[in-house]
C-alpha cells in the first residue's frame, strides 16, 4: 500500500477534474540532468486539472521537495534505491574491481530478462496501487511519460482496466533508439511489438520535437491523428533573481550542465582547450565547469590532456543554483547525444531563457537545426577541433560576446507548456464523454 505523505499543497476544489500520473521517479533523481519534464508540467497544470501522482520511494529523501511530499504524491516500495546506488558506484567510478564485475554481470541479466526495462518490477505494486488511486479520486485520465517505457504499458493496462483515456508522453523515442544500445534478442524481438501494443492504446501521444512527431506520424499513420508536439522547456521560477555578469577580457569561463558520459563527449572542447594552452600560455586560463555527474573515463581524459588546473567538477547543486551559475558564465557548453538525432537537449532551453553565447558541440541534428534560429549560438562539428578553438579563442579575447535573448525562450516555459498539456487533457475527456453518451 502506498503511504499518503504528509504536507503539501492543500485541499482541491470539489471541481477538481484529476488526472492520474503514474511516474516511476518522481522526481527523477537518479543522476543530476535527469528530466524535470513531469513534475515542471504538473506544478504548472492550470485548474480544473489536479494531478495525483503515483510514483516509489526515493533513496535520497534530502532530495524530495516540499511539493513531493504532498497529499496526492503516493509512494510504493521498489528496486530503485539499489539500482541507483549500483549506477552510481560503477559510472562514477566508486566501485573495486570485483563489485565492477557483478554489478555488469547483473546488468548483462537485467537487460536480457527485464523487458522493457527494470522498472518493470514495479508492476506488482504499481498496478493495484494505480487501480485504488484512480477510483478513490474519481480520475479522467491517466497520465504517463517515458522512459522508462515499462510505464507507458502500465499506464495503458491502468486505463484500459479503469476504462479510462491514457496520455502517453514520449520524452524520447522508444524502438529502435539508438540510446538504449546494442538490443539482446529478446529486446529486439519485444521493443516494436509492446510499442504498437502502448500506443495504439492511447488516446493522445505527446512528443517533444518536430522530428519524433514526424519520426512516428509516418511509423503509425493510422493513429497519426492523436499525436501531438508538447516541446520541453525551462521554469521561469528557476531563474528568479539570477543576474548577468560582465565578461572580463583576457579569460573565458564555460559552463556545462548535465551528466557527461560517452554519448555526450566533452573529448573535442577538451582538445581545443589543449591545442589553445600549447599555442600561448595566455589560454591556461580558460576554464571549464561542469555541473552535473560526470563518468570516470570524462575525468580520466581530463587529467591525460593536463587540463586538471582548467576544470572545475561539480556533481550535484540545487536548481536555483545551476540558474544562477548559468548567468553568471561567460558562456554555456552544450553537448547534444549523437545517437538521438531526433532529440533536443532540455537543457538548452534553459540556456536560451539564461541569454549567454551558447557553444554547442554537434553533428547536425534536430537541436542544431533548432538552435540555429536563436542569436547568440555558435555551432562546430566535433570533428572540428580547430574550429572550437577558434570559437573560444574568439571570445577568451572579446570585451563582450554576442549573446542570446532571453525573451526569445518565452514560448517554451513551462507555464505555457503545462497549458498545452491541459488542452490536450480537455480534449480526450471531451472524447471520453462523447463516447459514452453514444
Amino acid at each position: 500500500m502506498a503511504a499518503d505523505a504528509p504536507g503539501g499543497r492543500g485541499e482541491e476544489t470539489a471541481q477538481a477534474l484529476r488526472v492520474l500520473v503514474i511516474a516511476y521517479k518522481f522526481p527523477d533523481v537518479i543522476l543530476p540532468g535527469g528530466s524535470t519534464r513531469i513534475e515542471k508540467l504538473l506544478k504548472y497544470l492550470p485548474p480544473p486539472w489536479s494531478p495525483v501522482v503515483l510514483s516509489v520511494q526515493v533513496p535520497d529523501e534530502s532530495l524530495v521537495e516540499d511539493v513531493h511530499r504532498g497529499p496526492q504524491v503516493h509512494r510504493t516500495g521498489s528496486h530503485y534505491g539499489a539500482f541507483v546506488r549500483a549506477y552510481r558506484s560503477v559510472n562514477l567510478g566508486r566501485a573495486g574491481v570485483l563489485r565492477r564485475w557483478g554489478i555488469h554481470t547483473v546488468r548483462v541479466l537485467k537487460n536480457l530478462l527485464l523487458v522493457p526495462d527494470d522498472a518493470v518490477l514495479w508492476w506488482p505494486r504499481a498496478y493495484p496501487e494505480a487501480l485504488r488511486l484512480a477510483h478513490r479520486y474519481q480520475a479522467q485520465a491517466v497520465l504517463v511519460s517515458g522512459p522508462p517505457f515499462s510505464g507507458l504499458v502500465l499506464g495503458a493496462s491502468v486505463g484500459r482496466a479503469a476504462r479510462l483515456p491514457f496520455v502517453a508522453d514520449l520524452r524520447d523515442d522508444w524502438a529502435g533508439n539508438a540510446l538504449a544500445g546494442r538490443r539482446n534478442p529478446v529486446q529486439a524481438l519485444t521493443e516494436f511489438p509492446l510499442e504498437r501494443w502502448t500506443l495504439r492504446r492511447a488516446a493522445r501521444i505527446i512528443h517533444v520535437t518536430e522530428a519524433s512527431l514526424d519520426l512516428y506520424r509516418r511509423r503509425y499513420p493510422e493513429i497519426a491523428e492523436r499525436m501531438a508536439l508538447v516541446r520541453n522547456g525551462y521554469d521561469e521560477e528557476d531563474f528568479a533573481g539570477t543576474s548577468v555578469q560582465p565578461k572580463v577580457p583576457g579569460s573565458l569561463w564555460l559552463l556545462h550542465a548535465g551528466t557527461l558520459k560517452d554519448g555526450r563527449d566533452p573529448s573535442p572542447v577538451f582538445e581545443a582547450m589543449a591545442l589553445l594552452a600549447r599555442q600561448e600560455p595566455k589560454y591556461r586560463t580558460l576554464r571549464l565547469t561542469q555541473v552535473g555527474a560526470t563518468h570516470q573515463e570524462i575525468l580520466d581524459r581530463a587529467e591525460r590532456l593536463d587540463l586538471a588546473h582548467q576544470t572545475e567538477w561539480i556533481e550535484r547543486v540545487p536548481r536555483a543554483r545551476v540558474a544562477a551559475l548559468l548567468g553568471k558564465a561567460d558562456a554555456l557548453l552544450l553537448l547534444p547525444t549523437p545517437e538521438a538525432p531526433t532529440a533536443i537537449p532540455g537543457k538548452a532551453y534553459e540556456y536560451l531563457r539564461a541569454g549567454r553565447p551558447l557553444l554547442v558541440v554537434s553533428d547536425e541534428n534536430e537541436t542544431t537545426q533548432f538552435l540555429r534560429g536563436f542569436s547568440g549560438v555558435a555551432v562546430r562539428s566535433p570533428e572540428d577541433v580547430a574550429g572550437i578553438a577558434g570559437v573560444l579563442s574568439e571570445w577568451f579575447e572579446a570585451a563582450e560576446i554576442p549573446t542570446g535573448d532571453p525573451a526569445a525562450a518565452l514560448p517554451y516555459s513551462r507555464r505555457a507548456q503545462a497549458g498545452e498539456l491541459a488542452a490536450l487533457l480537455d480534449e480526450v475527456r471531451r472524447e471520453k464523454i462523447r463516447a459514452e453518451t453514444l
